[in-house]
């Protein structure tokens, strides 16, 4: 009796340690300014899109930050982001992008030999003033049923093709 006491015990202080990180962990991030989110519809390839007046589409956008706040880290992502969007840049464009790779997962479903993986981000493009005139939640999957591994440099494209469409 008192043992089966000390473990809920145990268990409950555990649960009060560590039940905020791994709730935290479920969370997505936020990066957006929070009345943006309300806003957002769904883009044509993006899932999420808000576009303001101030925003001409035949400017395009200059690259800014590229941020990684995703709790898992992935390298390759890392890496080829970066690259993946500096295809879509018009360097003298008075708009500035700004992405934050928000959420990296991978899935092995065991016993078939596949892997699948997905990138999120959240990316706004600003004005020279800093206001935000457009902004954005795409995802990318990496990796398909019978590869056996993660192609994230694929989903890294996909979002950039996403954003080619709605936002340019």
């Amino acid at each position: 009796m008192i043992m089966k006491a000390f473990k809920n015990i145990s268990l409950a202080f555990i649960l009060v340690i560590i039940g905020p990180a791994i709730l935290k962990a479920d969370e997505d991030v936020k990066t957006l300014p929070p009345g943006t989110y309300q806003q957002m519809k769904h883009g044509k390839k993006l899932d999420k899109i808000w576009l303001g007046t101030d925003y001409d589409k035949t400017k395009g956008f200059k690259i800014g930050t590229v941020e990684y706040k995703a709790e898992n880290r992935n390298g390759t992502v890392m890496d080829y982001m970066p690259k993946a969007l500096a295809t879509l840049a018009k360097t003298d464009s008075s708009f500035t992008l700004q992405v934050a790779i928000i959420k990296v997962t991978t899935k092995t479903f065991t016993g078939f030999g596949n892997k699948m993986g997905k990138v999120t981000v959240e990316g706004k493009i600003v004005d020279s003033t800093g206001k935000v005139v457009a902004a954005f939640v795409a995802a990318g999957s990496a990796g398909s049923w019978g590869s056996g591994s993660d192609d994230y440099q694929a989903a890294c494209d996909q979002i950039a093709s996403g954003m080619a469409v709605d936002l340019l």
